[in-house]
């Protein structure tokens, strides 16, 4: 335990549109997270920012696996006119800056808002009222397709100097936060963390798989990853394996009709049956704890871009507790983990090489069953979050009690 009882401190994370403690790969992200500090000694407490967007989240307040969590918001129903949404997040605001206020003296900010408008009121807070206060940085928005004016002012102008450090998730990140910053900038690497025990405790509760076909698992927001579905869909269309034939593309994450139809389409263009597609949407972790575990081949797509080359994406964590095979490319962060002997690799962007890859995972399962043993074996044990409790809390108390000797 590095907690020091001399020194009280609790990590308030802020967060939001998202979800917890039941939610995306963000939610997962910070809930692991947290069970460092709760695994440490030190209290780890969550501020939601506006509703949840999933149903699964009923409780406005409340505690999980030790993490306690409030809901900012005037209700947990979300509001479908954007007027009304607004509204929410607004009054998320003015109940932040009672709640940072009220505990200024004890605590640290753990802000997950990246490169927006509540980021900077977030950062804006604690600089006023002194509170220490890090900065995640799993993502970096300037130079990508989503990329905006405002973030990318944030990044270079307030993200990295307004506050007293940083979690980052790749190398790529740390090199541009220290080119803006200089290296005297306190960061925490930080990489993809998981819980296999928690994972594994799933199993016994989650009814069987029954697909006959081979299982190609894909797992994310659908919507705001298209580019990867569909290039995914190009690739099933080029497979030339018996068995590759024969698979099925299972997509898992939420999805909207809108765009469920349009890949329906899509692949009905690329001469692929609608069977051939499993569009779950969101389910549960048990759930998706299931499909991962029976799946013939687990799809990380990365390209050749800026987004790519800095991110390192969450689903890796649950991936290499799975045991399954992991077909990737070899871009960003991922290449620091991974080698030919834990995954499959295919050249980022050619859905011709991907379709090489997936044959010959599908068509030789001793293969695909020798990278996921090695990668169970060698990288599981880097991204298990007890494996990583110890550095992230000493790290977080230096901050603390650096800020609180000024």
């Amino acid at each position: 335990m590095v907690h020091s009882s001399h020194e009280p401190f609790r990590v308030f994370c802020i967060c939001g549109a998202f979800g917890f403690p039941f939610g995306t790969a963000s939610t997962k992200r910070i809930r692991l997270i947290g069970k460092c500090f709760v695994s440490c000694g030190i209290p780890f407490h969550v501020w939601h920012i506006g509703p949840p967007p999933f149903k699964e989240n009923k409780h406005k307040t409340g505690e999980h696996e030790g993490i306690t969590f409030e809901y900012l918001s005037p209700s947990m129903h979300r509001p479908r006119i954007l007027m009304q949404r607004t509204l929410f997040y607004l009054w998320g605001c003015l109940l932040l800056f009672v709640a940072l206020f009220r505990n200024r003296h004890n605590g640290l900010v753990y802000v997950y808002y990246q490169g927006d408008f509540i980021n900077l009121w977030i950062l804006f807070l604690c600089k006023i009222m002194n509170i220490p206060i890090v900065q995640e940085a799993c993502e970096w928005w300037p130079g990508t397709a989503n990329a905006t004016a405002l973030n990318a002012w944030m990044y270079k102008n307030i993200m990295f100097k307004w506050s007293d450090g940083a979690i980052v998730i790749s190398h790529a990140i740390q090199n541009r936060i220290n080119a803006l910053v200089g290296s005297a900038y306190p960061v925490c690497m930080v990489p993809v963390l998981v819980d296999p025990a928690e994972n594994t405790a799933l199993t016994t509760r989650e009814a069987k798989d029954v697909s006959a076909s081979p299982v190609l698992l894909w797992c994310g927001m659908a919507d705001g990853y298209a580019r990867d579905v569909y290039f995914l869909i190009d690739a099933m269309a080029r497979l030339q394996s018996t068995a590759g034939n024969n698979s099925l593309l299972r997509i898992v994450g939420p999805c909207t009709k809108k765009f469920r139809d349009k890949l329906l389409s899509y692949a009905n263009s690329k001469n692929i049956p609608a069977a051939r597609l499993d569009i779950v949407g969101f389910v549960s972790d048990a759930q998706l704890w299931n499909y991962c575990t029976k799946a013939d081949a687990l799809l990380m797509p990365m390209w050749d871009d800026d987004r790519s080359i800095t991110r390192f994406p969450t689903k890796l964590g649950q991936y290499l507790a799975s045991g399954r095979p992991i077909i990737t490319a070899r871009v960003g962060e991922v290449k620091h983990f991974l080698s030919d002997e834990t995954a499959m690799f295919y050249l980022p962007g050619d859905a011709n090489s991907l379709a090489h890859s997936l044959d010959s995972v599908l068509s030789d399962p001793p293969l695909g069953e020798k990278l996921a043993t090695r990668a169970t074996e060698v990288v599981l044990p880097r991204v298990d979050y007890r494996s990583n409790a110890q550095q992230i809390c000493k790290w977080f108390c230096q901050i603390f009690s650096k800020i609180r000797q000024r």
